[in-house]
């Protein structure tokens, strides 16, 4: 009821994403002169000095849909107000897309726009790193890292373990995190990883894995925690593999799994959602900003990695 009675019409969702884009009034993207005059037979506005008709979604990640606004808004809505997104086949139900291809195109599109900036690192309290395996059966061993089966995939994660005082007492809690899809868990993979996600001088902690032997020589504090059982591994990495425990319980409660190929874009959203926990009223807005502010993807631009090789 709250999204029919904020935007009841195509009209009032055009004028939602216009007012987005252009706080200040309509402004060319050619010419950035502000005189034009609205051409309501097709929905664009027209520049007064260089001529250029440009609708509300041109330059965006809508661009050359033909979904209407209305409904890539309430997939906005779903996908940003439900705490554990929406299926494909779900989003379709509820709107009337033609195809379940058309829904899943379109909640992709959206989690392609949900990256976390490097600009802001991880390195507040201790950063827990740890890898781990999605499918492909038992990971094996190699000189150049362990190896995967056919349709798996690694995902590196990094979480800061941050301390609160409660009541007289000292506990633990999560902080941000990020999360990646790697082919190999090699030191140069990894070592890149961190020095990308984590700030220099930070402490962090790993288990005994060797591809993470070289970060007190990159101006990490390294805390090093052989792991013998799984007692002794919830208890030095709790937070990260807590999130790991989270994220498989996510993929197949709402997704009921997910392919290799596409298991990158199902974790920008798990970790968007994640680092976020704390504003889910506002992720609506966060999310509009980002559709109007990205450009257009095509289809087989949804995949920035290949198939991890067995």
């Amino acid at each position: 009821m709250d999204f029919m009675e904020m935007l009841p019409d195509e009209e009032a969702a055009e004028a939602y994403l216009s007012n987005w884009r252009w706080p200040d009034g309509f402004e060319c993207p050619v010419c950035s002169s502000r005189r034009s005059c609205r051409l309501d037979s097709v929905r664009r506005w027209e520049c007064l000095d260089c001529g250029r008709q440009t609708s509300v979604k041109a330059g965006t990640v809508m661009a050359h849909s033909k979904i209407k606004l209305r409904v890539w808004l309430y997939a906005l809505w779903r996908f940003g107000r439900s705490k554990t997104s929406i299926s494909a086949l779900q989003l379709q139900k509820e709107t009337g897309l033609g195809s379940y291809s058309t829904a899943w195109a379109l909640l992709h599109k959206i989690r392609r726009v949900l990256n976390e900036s490097d600009e802001y690192p991880l390195g507040r309290g201790k950063v827990e790193v740890d890898e781990t395996q999605i499918g492909g059966g038992q990971p094996g061993s190699g000189r150049q890292g362990r190896r995967l089966g056919d349709g798996g995939a690694w995902l590196v994660i990094a979480i800061e373990r941050l301390e609160r005082h409660h009541q007289g007492k000292t506990i633990q809690v999560s902080g941000s995190a990020r999360l990646e899809v790697i082919r190999a868990t090699d030191g140069d993979t990894l070592s890149d990883f961190v020095q990308r996600s984590v700030a220099t001088g930070s402490t962090v902690v790993t288990d005994g894995w060797v591809g993470y032997k070289e970060l007190g020589k990159l101006g990490y504090r390294s805390e090093v925690h052989i792991q013998t059982t799984p007692q002794v591994t919830d208890a030095t990495l709790p937070k990260v593999h807590l999130l790991i425990s989270n994220l498989k319980a996510w993929l197949l409660g709402t997704f009921h799994g997910v392919s290799a190929k596409y298991i990158w874009a199902y974790c920008r959203e798990f970790v968007y959602r994640f680092n976020r926990r704390h504003r889910d009223p506002n992720i609506f807005g966060f999310l509009a900003r980002r559709l109007i502010s990205r450009p257009w993807t095509s289809i087989p631009d949804l995949v920035p990695l290949p198939e991890p090789s067995a």
